[in-house]
């Protein structure tokens, strides 16, 4: 699994440029299919992302201390993909933010069963660990995040020379 994409600010202008498309074809151009078509491409859009704009959502619920919205909005997600590793590491962050660090390390752990070469529960888990003084286990998690954060990088480098070669190779 690759580094979290989620919901950015372009995704919603997507949104609002296509909504202006339908009210200028349905209002001005009187052309309902195209009204329609962009309409059906909204709910595209919006379903798939929904596990996106959930954790976007419980975040900023979050960021409000409104931790009981923002629970539910990872429960959401997880009732349908129980093992989508970033609505665990975003329920983690939220038993963080309310202080239960009992529950936040267990979530931490989760994502890390479920998805073992992510470094972004361990980075997270070694802040957690940081934050209540223990500095010898922060120092082991932010270690083994760098490892797969290196792991990684390599992997992508390695794929980007490979695509390099093989493309100028067809080319001559």
């Amino acid at each position: 699994m690759d580094r979290y994409q989620g919901w950015k600010g372009y995704d919603t202008l997507l949104i609002i440029i296509l909504i202006i498309a339908i009210c200028y074809s349905i209002f001005i151009m009187k052309e309902y299919i195209m009204g329609i078509v962009c309409f059906a491409l909204i709910l595209i859009i919006i379903s798939s992302f929904s596990k996106e704009i959930n954790i976007y959502l419980a975040n900023r619920s979050k960021n409000k201390h409104d931790y009981d919205k923002a629970l539910n909005y990872c429960n959401k997600i997880l009732n349908k993909t129980p093992d989508y590793v970033y609505a665990i590491i975003e329920k983690a962050s939220i038993y963080e933010a309310m202080g239960k660090t009992d529950y936040a390390f267990k979530f931490y752990e989760t994502a890390i069963d479920k998805d073992n070469t992510l470094y972004i529960p361990w980075e997270m888990k070694g802040n957690l660990y940081k934050n209540l003084g223990n500095v010898k286990e922060a120092e082991k998690s932010f270690k083994k995040a760098k490892t797969l954060k290196l792991k990684k990088n390599q992997e992508r480098l390695s794929f980007r020379l490979l695509q390099k070669l093989y493309f100028s190779r067809k080319d001559n």
